[in-house]
């Protein structure tokens, strides 16, 4: 099944949804691969129902990876939270 399902950066640009890097985040803020996956997994079905024409924002993504982490990796969603790329 092809992933159509994209991101839209805070510059206006789209780029695909990526489960690795998404993944890849979750476990750069401390989230243990196991856990991370199942995070992982349960955000990219969230994308799935929640984008609009196949589209979610970058802003609300991080805002619901940071609502998941919370629920049972408090210190790591924060980390997540204020990481801020340059």
């Amino acid at each position: 099944m092809e992933n159509n399902l994209k991101v839209k950066k805070r510059d206006t640009s789209l780029e695909p949804f990526d489960f690795d890097k998404l993944l890849a985040s979750i476990t750069k803020a401390g989230v243990p691969i196991k856990d991370a996956i199942e995070v992982a997994r349960d955000i990219e079905g969230w994308v799935k129902v929640s984008s609009k024409n196949s589209i979610i924002s970058s802003i609300e993504l991080r805002d619901k990876i940071v609502e998941k982490l919370s629920e049972n990796f408090p210190s790591q969603a924060e980390s997540y939270r204020i990481y801020k790329k340059f």
